[in-house]
């Protein structure tokens, strides 16, 4: 006589949902510390302190570049980072940094450091970015990329007098150039008779316009920014310095416009 023995069904359904469990979890991936906490890449790239370098050009011979690092955690420093510079985009962007590439420099600087490598040309546009290592020796990703153009003549500021701000006159060097965004008053106020406040909030002027309305043949307008109040006639206001102090010509809709260097 033979005798069967059966499991109980709950036993058989574990084991299958053991066997299921194992196959699921053999099917996962390989997850590694690293791809838990990867390092942050850096932001905020600039070049001579510059934001947006690609706008003007840099006239010194060995521009300084600077960044934001990231932490990855808690009470995290940058240990290293790795600066790459390409003479074109694509480059750059392959992370191959044919004019510099620093290699991992051990050091926790982000800003100010000085840009090596082959010696840059001028009049040329440059494309840099940067890697950071964390202070568990985590390598990020490198940054977005950003581009510089040098001057058409480059000075050592060591051995000059260093680099200037050139005027946006004679095209903007080290500076951003001059950028003029139509802004309309906030409050218009009559304070007294032929007396107006007219207050244009946050705005800084660049080139202010006055439209004068109606018939003021002989009649002089004056015109004060901030607390000028210094008055010239209008062959003066036109030539002279940055005192916007205007005249009436006594026709019935004048446009009067003075423009002065920009104040930020």
């Amino acid at each position: 006589m033979h005798f069967c023995h059966f499991a109980p069904l709950q036993s058989l359904l574990l084991a299958g949902t053991r066997k299921s469990l194992l196959r699921w979890c053999s099917s996962l991936p390989l997850v590694t510390p690293l791809m838990l906490c990867a390092a942050n890449a850096p932001t905020g790239l600039m070049c001579d302190l510059l934001q947006y370098p690609e706008q003007t050009v840099i006239s010194v011979s060995t521009p300084r570049l600077g960044w934001i690092y990231n932490p990855s955690f808690r009470g995290d420093s940058q240990k290293a980072y790795r600066l790459i510079v390409a003479s074109n985009e694509a480059l750059a962007k392959a992370g191959n940094g044919n004019m510099w590439d620093s290699g991992v420099v051990n050091n926790s600087t982000s800003i100010n450091v000085a840009c090596g490598g082959t010696v840059l040309q001028p009049g040329t546009n440059y494309f840099w970015r940067v890697q950071t290592e964390d202070s568990k020796g985590q390598l990020s990703s490198f940054s977005s990329i950003q581009q510089f153009n040098t001057a058409a003549q480059l000075s050592d500021p060591l051995t000059s007098a260093g680099a200037t701000c050139q005027l946006p006159a004679n095209n903007s060097a080290n500076c951003y150039p001059p950028r003029f965004v139509d802004a309309s008053p906030v409050l218009i106020t009559n304070t007294a008779p032929g007396r107006w406040f007219i207050d244009f909030g946050q705005d800084a002027f660049g080139y202010a316009t006055v439209h004068m309305n109606g018939s003021f043949n002989g009649t002089r307008c004056q015109v004060r920014f901030g607390e000028m109040a210094r008055l010239r006639t209008e062959p003066e206001c036109r030539t002279g310095p940055a005192i916007p102090v205007l005249t009436s010509n006594g026709s019935s809709s004048a446009p009067l416009s003075r423009g002065f260097p920009q104040s930020e």
